[in-house]
């Protein structure tokens, strides 16, 4: 069971962080957490037990240009953004935060995060309480079909409000439990096909 205390978002901590200081923000330069040398992000210029119901996760399909933006990496999983300035990124330990302003005046966020597991966890029991703990956010999420990505079976856990929709990827990896979240705007076609690209470049150690 996932405690509030270890779940691997610290929300609280993060919103008021990512208080959209929006403009002139960059993701020109690599930035890395003192202290925390498994948790990462660099720019995009070096080498880069399922629910009944059906998934509308982002997949990464051929068709799908991979993101080459800026690579928010910690000891379970990496991903990169769309290559843009106006990322906002920040660090808490083993938790990055993004966020940008879209040309439709709307925010999309980004978050990837990983905590020590419990020993005796793994994905199937992390997923039924993290779903739970996740029940009552601000755009309530619920578990749907799991998904496979590179080759690791992952939980998803999807909601939406009548403006906004989340979207949570996780699982138990050896030692790490990691999360990999979006929070964009609904109806968004732009906001969409960023998900899908950099849903892309997901890389899960291990």
């Amino acid at each position: 069971m996932i405690s509030r205390a270890l779940r691997p978002i610290p929300r609280a901590v993060l919103a008021a962080a990512l208080v959209l200081p929006l403009a002139g923000c960059s993701d020109d330069d690599s930035t890395s957490g003192a202290g925390t040398p498994s948790a990462s992000a660099t720019d995009g210029s070096e080498a880069s037990g399922p629910a009944p119901e059906t998934s509308t996760a982002p997949s990464a399909t051929p068709s799908v240009t991979p993101a080459t933006g800026k690579k928010l990496s910690v000891e379970g999983v990496s991903m990169r953004l769309v290559k843009s300035p106006d990322w906002h990124v920040s660090q808490f330990g083993t938790t990055f935060g993004a966020t940008r302003r879209l040309p439709s005046g709307g925010v999309m966020s980004v978050l990837v995060s990983d905590i020590l597991a419990n020993p005796a966890a793994d994905t199937e029991s992390t997923a039924e309480s993290y779903a739970k703990l996740e029940a009552d956010d601000r755009v309530p999420v619920a578990r749907v079909a799991d998904r496979v990505v590179d080759g690791v079976n992952c939980f998803v856990l999807e909601g939406q409000t009548a403006k906004e929709r989340r979207s949570v990827l996780g699982a138990v990896v050896g030692d790490r439990f990691f999360t990999v979240e979006f929070t964009l705007p609904v109806d968004d076609p732009e906001a969409d096909a960023m998900m899908d690209q950099m849903s892309a470049t997901i890389d899960i150690a291990g």
